[in-house]
């Protein structure tokens, strides 16, 4: 655990370093949006000219903030592509979703010619994902990392407000998992050393496989009565295979 820790403090470091350097910057090249989390609002900053090779990492210091989780346990977040921005969303499946990579992640296991994807910028972010003043909610869930860390560790989404219906759940936002208790017990989970080392153990060999590992996974996850923190019940009940009738129900038994 020790060398996970220095990897921790190193984060932090850089996160101190980024909030220095981004005061001096060029105030018309920050772009502030607010996000909910757990029903209180909080302003996050973007600064397109932070001296930071992968521009993301200013968010993800800044939801690490929010929720007290190390950054060095987040894969990082999504965000949500709308055309045209501001319509009523009638088929929640005409959304596309990006994966913002967590670069502090390339960095604990460099593996040669695997680059984090250096997509947040201005020119990709700023407008069809990332808005002025535009309003956020933060969800989050639980997901097991099996390129770097090994381990569990938790991921983010920023979904439009324009998604979200107050009290209502959709694919995008599920309304009791995105509590306090539920986050408390993310983080119980991640602080769990042992257990993170028998789930390694159990799910790295199925990894390595490569075929169908996380449906695989999920039968090791409901052994531990961890799973609802994985695949989160909403998800699943508006997810497209489930509302094409498509869906089945696991046999954990088997």
């Amino acid at each position: 655990m020790d060398e996970m820790d220095n990897e921790v403090d190193e984060s932090n470091n850089e996160s101190d370093e980024m909030d220095a350097s981004s005061a001096s910057s060029d105030a018309f090249d920050i772009t502030k949006i607010n996000v909910n989390f757990l029903g209180e609002w909080y302003a996050v900053m973007i600064d397109w000219n932070a001296p930071y090779e992968y521009k993301q990492q200013q968010v993800i210091q800044q939801l690490s903030k929010l929720t007290g989780i190390p950054v060095v346990f987040t894969t990082g977040f999504h965000v949500h592509e709308l055309h045209p921005r501001g319509r009523v969303i009638e088929d929640w499946h005409e959304i596309r979703r990006i994966e913002i990579k967590n670069d502090v992640l390339y960095k604990l296991r460099p593996v040669k010619n695997f680059h984090c994807p250096d997509i947040f910028t201005k020119r990709n972010m700023l407008g069809p994902c990332i808005v002025e003043d535009e309003l956020y909610y933060l969800a989050f869930t639980i997901v097991f990392e099996p390129s770097f860390i090994y381990r569990t560790a938790i991921s983010y989404e920023l979904v439009p407000q324009v998604e979200v219906d107050e009290g209502e759940c959709n694919l995008h936002m599920c309304q009791t998992a995105c509590t306090e208790p539920f986050l408390n017990r993310i983080k119980s989970i991640l602080d769990n050393y042992e257990l993170n080392k028998e789930l390694s153990m159990r799910i790295m060999p199925l990894f390595n496989d490569g075929n169908n590992w996380e449906e695989e996974a999920k039968k090791v996850y409901y052994e531990y009565n961890i799973l609802p923190f994985f695949d989160v019940v909403c998800s699943y009940r508006f997810s497209e295979e489930n509302l094409s009738g498509n869906s089945h129900q696991m046999d954990y038994d088997s």
